[in-house]
């Protein structure tokens, strides 16, 4: 555990809110973190998912489990979040309420539980699966389903919901995010009524707006959620919502039965014939859990609560052993809490790029197509000039290796020259300094950028012969020793090591 954290002692079972914000920005300071632009999430390119040992993340978003919740239950607040933040703060579900569901997968179904925790008198849910509807009942009694498939247009699906319900919901919460779903939503809500917009679709559609604007309904956007890890894991402290209903399969973290519980998700059936669009986790094995965890049939990650021990004085963080199921939105978490050394950061590499697109420091160009990490942006905030003993140290290092690398030495008269810039610059520096004249190249191609020496060499008047291997083959020794043999006026010799297109 870092300097300062407190509530949390090292061994504490913890579930993860899996989306770090940078806590600098308008909508991060206004308590929107959820909005926020640069926010980092599991299992979301470049950063890392979850099929990890070992979690580093901020104590504030590290949440304590009670000790009769488990850590299945723990993970599966990922998902509990999106359906507490859609029932409770944007349809603001009320006591007495008629709550409308369309969808009825994991965060219908949860929704619907969320709803009766929340006070709702009648929840119904709408759906185009009978066996998924009916999986509804047995995990929430209290709910009523419709199957809507082949029921007409929204109009008519909508009528049919209001029959059902004898009269208009009082909100919806849509977590399809298909265009006839929100019109039944908007079109079965009772007037000055609130639609939530859970699910999401298509990134154009058309709604009816104007009966929505007529009658004074709101229609709200949701993405993900905010402040709602406490309510969740009160709500399945208190046994008001059960999570476990929706495990489905369960398999062991191992080689075979990972890539096993990937297969099912795809295909969304376990080998038992049954459906794998709810939820999965893995056994226990021997006195730690070593858990995979899946949901909608797409999330697998791993959780392990063996306790490590104490590290030495260096500066620690709020971090936890074991991740759980990587999700679109990020990656649920439980694990253990323990001190793990790390790095303090000076200032968070997600606020320089919020600064950046405001102006209020100078854009920086990087050569050639590439994405800087966080790492990577946070180092550029050091100067480290060429005057540098830091930076000469490394230089020298990395081209005294180099040189080993190529079976070479100084003292055959051998040397590494580093050429910073991109990629072409290099090839056009080394191509016009290191060839002298009269001097001819023998090129050997295998992408892009050995055709690219070509025409340099052609603009800059060097002699040159092409030999293309094409873009899917390694170069031939063979052929080059025949060339070398062929011509012996060559005087050097030009080829790409890590080609772009290929890689060879």
């Amino acid at each position: 555990l870092g300097e300062g954290v407190s509530g949390l002692q090292v061994g504490d079972r913890v579930a993860l809110e899996p989306a770090v914000p940078c806590g600098h920005c308008d909508l991060c300071k206004s308590g929107k973190y959820n909005l926020c632009p640069d926010i980092r999430c599991f299992g979301t390119p470049p950063n890392n998912g979850c099929l990890t040992r070992y979690v580093r993340h901020p104590a504030s978003l590290c949440f304590k489990l009670p000790e009769h919740v488990s850590l299945e239950e723990g993970v599966m607040c990922e998902p509990l979040a999106v359906a507490t933040y859609g029932c409770k703060d944007r349809a603001e579900v009320k006591a007495g309420d008629k709550v409308l569901v369309f969808g009825d997968g994991p965060i219908g179904t949860m929704s619907a539980m969320v709803s009766f925790a929340l006070g709702a008198a009648r929840v119904l849910v709408c759906g185009h699966h009978s066996d998924k509807l009916q999986g509804i009942v047995e995990a929430c009694p209290r709910a009523e389903v419709l199957n809507v498939k082949g029921a007409g247009d929204y109009t008519q699906v909508a009528e049919k919901i209001r029959d059902t319900l004898e009269g208009p919901a009082n909100c919806s919460v849509d977590t399809t995010g298909a265009q006839d779903a929100m019109s039944s939503c908007i079109k079965a809500t009772q007037s000055g009524g609130r639609v939530a917009m859970v699910g999401i679709g298509a990134v154009e559609m058309e709604l009816p707006v104007v009966d929505a604007l007529i009658r004074e309904v709101d229609i709200r956007g949701t993405f993900r959620f905010r402040n709602t890890y406490p309510t969740c894991i009160d709500m399945i402290s208190k046994g008001q919502v059960d999570v476990k209903q929706l495990i489905t399969h369960r398999y062991h973290f191992n080689n075979d039965e990972v890539l096993q519980a990937f297969e099912d998700c795809s295909a969304g059936v376990g080998g038992d014939g049954r459906s794998t669009n709810k939820a999965a986790t893995s056994a226990v094995e021997e006195a730690e859990a070593d858990c995979s965890i899946m949901v909608k049939g797409s999330r697998v990650g791993r959780a392990k609560s063996r306790r490590p021990a104490d590290n030495d004085g260096s500066p620690y963080c709020a971090a936890v052993k074991a991740a759980m199921h990587p999700s679109q939105n990020g990656c649920a978490l439980a694990g253990v809490a323990f001190r793990f050394p790390f790095t303090q950061l000076t200032r968070s590499a997600s606020s320089f790029a919020t600064a950046t697109r405001k102006r209020e420091v100078p854009l920086l160009f990087t050569p050639g197509p590439l994405t800087t990490t966080a790492r990577v942006k946070e180092a550029m905030l050091v100067d480290l000039g060429s005057r540098d003993t830091r930076f000469t140290d490394v230089v020298v290092n990395i081209r005294n290796r180099l040189l080993a690398l190529g079976g070479v030495s100084k003292e055959e008269g051998y040397e590494c020259v580093i050429v910073q810039g991109a990629g072409t610059h290099g090839i056009e520096a080394v191509l016009g300094t290191a060839i002298p004249r009269g001097g001819k190249i023998l090129i050997l191609a295998n992408g892009a950028y050995g055709q690219r020496q070509a025409q340099i060499c052609h603009y800059l008047g060097i002699e040159y012969k092409l030999i293309d291997f094409t873009d899917r083959k390694p170069v031939d020794v063979a052929a080059l020793a025949e060339a070398l043999g062929e011509d012996p006026s060559f005087t050097h010799v030009g080829m790409v090591h890590h080609e772009t297109t290929a890689g060879e």
